[in-house]
């Protein structure tokens, strides 16, 4: 149950962000992003008419309703008429991972991040796919950009922590971005603060077999 509960919360991401981003440079393959990467700056939002609003109005609206094959058609649509917005692409993503489309949700992200680096929300929704491909490796890089980008980013604390948990076993770490969470949390999460108090036990536990071990 504690690892169901905790994958189902790790995979409820929903994006839903405006028309962001403007052209610019790519950035590098989120695998390679070492620890002391520099944090990136948001690009300037470019304008975007009424009509164009109205379209991602729509798409929008589509997938809260779960209409996800409606979503991704508007949703293309406008990636296709106006690709230097980063917005269509990163929620395309997620109407791709809703569907279980996970490499063609991979590159709809990296397309977003490519766009407009400075943006925690991509990399975090990025790392959810990773996670539900079972690249954990990958999760856990572009969870870590989320925070270079955003330190603050709760949802980025919260994923980090249930990939350190539950596939990463370092349940050091995996507390740390819990408690992190749970102090930028208001009001705190409850079920969170359940986690904690379940890894704190197993965490005594644990030390206590290793020093019997010892012994």
């Amino acid at each position: 149950m504690r690892c169901a509960e905790r994958t189902i919360l790790a995979a409820t991401a929903w994006l839903l962000l405006g028309l962001a981003g403007c052209a610019t440079a790519p950035s590098p393959s989120i695998p390679s992003m070492p620890a002391s990467a520099p944090a990136v700056a948001r690009v300037p939002e470019p304008a975007v008419s009424a009509a164009v609003q109205r379209e991602f109005a729509d798409a929008l609206g589509a997938m809260k309703l779960e209409h996800y094959p409606e979503a991704e058609r508007a949703l293309l649509g406008l990636t296709r008429a106006h690709p230097e917005l980063s917005g269509p692409y990163a929620n395309l993503g997620v109407v791709y991972f809703r569907q279980g489309k996970l490499p063609e949700a991979t590159e709809a992200l990296k397309r977003a991040i490519d766009i407009n680096p400075g943006r925690a929300a991509y990399y975090n929704q990025l790392g959810v796919v990773y996670r539900q491909s079972g690249q954990f490796v990958q999760a856990r890089a572009a969870y870590s950009q989320a925070l270079r980008v955003d330190p603050d980013y709760r949802r980025a604390h919260l994923n980090l922590g249930i990939l350190y948990d539950l596939y990463l076993q370092d349940l050091g770490k995996a507390l740390q971005h819990y408690e992190r969470y749970q102090a930028l949390a208001s009001p705190a999460d409850a079920q969170v603060a359940k986690w904690i108090i379940d890894l704190k036990q197993r965490s005594q536990t644990a030390e206590k077999t290793a020093k019997g071990s010892i012994e």
